[in-house]
């Protein structure tokens, strides 16, 4: 990623795995910053992996589908329903537990 790694917190989908290509295409949640070995600790989403550790060229954000979200001519969130708001409550519940020391039961999707 050209921008840097996502920051904690983020939603992102895994891809170009070699050693577990299984987890390709799969979403997860950023969980610490990046390591000094260069990775992200992920927590997937619905398997039971659980933490895994990724490149962050191995990372993309996780795409807001855009029918879900009304944003304004400012970049201002105008309104939000269904599943994008399901996931910006998943995210702030997230956040707050993790900020907390709380462990989480992986997500599902």
């Amino acid at each position: 990623m050209s921008s840097g790694p996502p920051p904690v917190g983020s939603r992102v989908r895994v891809f170009g795995l070699k050693a577990k290509p299984e987890l390709n295409d799969r979403h997860g949640r950023v969980v610490t910053p990046l390591s000094d070995k260069g990775r992200l600790a992920v927590e997937m989403e619905a398997i039971a992996e659980g933490l895994v550790n990724v490149k962050p060229e191995n990372l993309a954000i996780a795409d807001v589908p855009a029918e879900r979200a009304v944003v304004g001519e400012n970049g201002v969130l105008l309104r939000l329903e269904g599943e994008t708001f399901n996931t910006l409550l998943d995210t702030s519940r997230f956040l707050v537990n993790h900020a907390h020391g709380y462990v989480l039961a992986p997500m599902v999707q």
